[in-house]
């Protein structure tokens, strides 16, 4: 059976028809980076989507650096890393991890092009709480009429 998993979407990022996408939870970039830290002591790898004003892309984040916060990812891009200073129109700026592991972002730069996060289901919920997100009203009715247009009950998760 194959195990649910939550849409972690930034809300700084242009809008798309998610519909479909049952399971959902729209974060500040901000909120989104402090997930993946959470999440990656947890489970782990997390496939992220980028966008930087025009090209979409898709990492897997694979660790935080403890020593310097930054996010170390593999990049499927051949050659350098799409999230390079010379191939993204954000300025983000990663660079090779000295150690091979693939490659590094600071999390400003991360929250610059994060676009979405697919994370377990369970591991969302794990972490959901202590980040202290504060869905505003207008998140909450947004979340409850997706919910109603797809037909749907209310659950724990959406």
């Amino acid at each position: 059976m194959q195990r649910p998993y939550t849409l972690l979407v930034s809300s700084a990022q242009p809008g798309q028809p998610y519909e479909r996408v049952v399971r959902k939870a729209f974060l500040a970039p901000a909120e989104i980076t402090r997930a993946l830290r959470l999440a990656l002591q947890l489970h782990g790898p997390f496939m992220t989507l980028s966008f930087d004003g025009r090209t979409g892309h898709c990492i897997l984040m694979r660790a935080e650096d403890r020593d310097t916060g930054d996010f170390l990812f593999h990049d499927p891009w051949p050659g350098r890393s799409l999230l390079c200073v010379e191939n993204n129109e954000a300025g983000v700026d990663a660079r090779l991890d000295p150690n091979g592991a693939g490659w590094l972002i600071t999390p400003s730069d991360l929250e610059k092009v994060v676009f979405a996060v697919v994370m377990d289901t369970d591991v969302w919920e794990a972490i959901a709480a202590d980040l202290r997100i504060r869905f505003s009203v207008a998140r909450w009715v947004r979340t409850m009429l997706n919910l109603a247009a797809n037909g749907l009950g209310l659950t724990k998760s959406c």
